[in-house]
């Protein structure tokens, strides 16, 4: 077979992709008003969940947090944390003043490293969640002598449950550059639609009250701005659906801002520590 040639009207705005990569482009949701925060709180419900998807509920400036499904009987809860330093590959080559130390993690979770994509801690829980259920994060950050300490806890069975708590050297901040995504990391099956409800995002700064930020910024990785063009987001009631995949006409343009309509302010009650 040395090609196939398309026509008819159907053909005439077809879009080709010729890049080796088959996975979907990845989508993101910045939430610049939870800036500065010591907590985040973030709901995330999937509406599809095709295998080697990743639903980031909250991202961060060092770290990441949410659900992802690995294999056709396997399921996670994924919390890591970046190095300091420039290394993207190799953590052995990462010196003990940049590295991220585990202190604590939750039963049953595994934690260890991670590469390939800069370096640094990683840590996951088995848990079979499903299509269709609201899943719920919250993330602390707790600065002191330059370093800064995360912990990540998502609610199960009626409570919060943490992940792990991971200290980042050469840090000191609070919470900032919120976002969250919709990846297809595995690089096949990008013809399948990833879509996921997000929201409504929650956030307390130091001495403040929770406030829900009321803008989101759609944006799209190279692939999706180069060579993809079923992406999108779209609001749904209070929520802001994020999607990629699926072969059909995007709904959101980079950069674009989107705000849902009357978002619920729920009930938190932080966890003890």
């Amino acid at each position: 077979l040395e090609g196939i040639r398309l026509q008819g009207a159907g053909s005439e705005e077809a879009v080709f992709n010729r890049y080796a990569r088959r996975g979907t482009a990845s989508v993101h949701l910045g939430y610049k008003a939870a800036d500065g925060s010591e907590w985040v709180y973030q709901e995330a419900t999937a509406r599809t969940d095709p295998l080697w998807t990743y639903y980031c509920a909250i991202g961060w400036h060092r770290g990441y947090f949410g659900f992802q499904v690995n294999s056709p009987t396997e399921r996670r809860i994924i919390f890591s944390v970046w190095d300091a330093g420039d290394e993207a590959n190799d953590r052995d080559k990462v010196g003990d003043s940049n590295r991220v130390r585990l202190l604590e993690k939750g039963e049953d979770v595994v934690a260890g490293d991670f590469g390939n994509e800069g370096t640094g801690g990683h840590s996951h829980l088995v848990y079979p969640w499903k299509r269709g259920q609201k899943m719920r994060f919250l993330v602390r950050a707790q600065p002191k002598d330059g370093a800064t300490t995360y912990t990540g806890w998502f609610w199960d069975a009626g409570a919060w449950r943490m992940v792990a708590r991971m200290s980042a050297p050469k840090d000191g901040s609070l919470l900032k550059g919120i976002y969250s995504f919709d990846e297809n990391f595995g690089d096949a099956n990008g013809q399948l639609l990833r879509e996921c409800d997000f929201g409504p995002l929650v956030y307390r700064s130091p001495g403040e009250d929770w406030a829900v930020s009321p803008t989101a910024r759609f944006t799209i990785d190279k692939l999706g701005r180069q060579r993809r063009d079923d992406v999108g987001a779209d609001v749904v009631e209070n929520r802001i659906r994020l999607w990629t995949g699926g072969f059909r006409p995007g709904s959101a343009v980079y950069g674009q801002s989107l705000k849902a309509r009357n978002a619920a302010f729920p009930e938190i009650v932080l966890p003890e520590e």
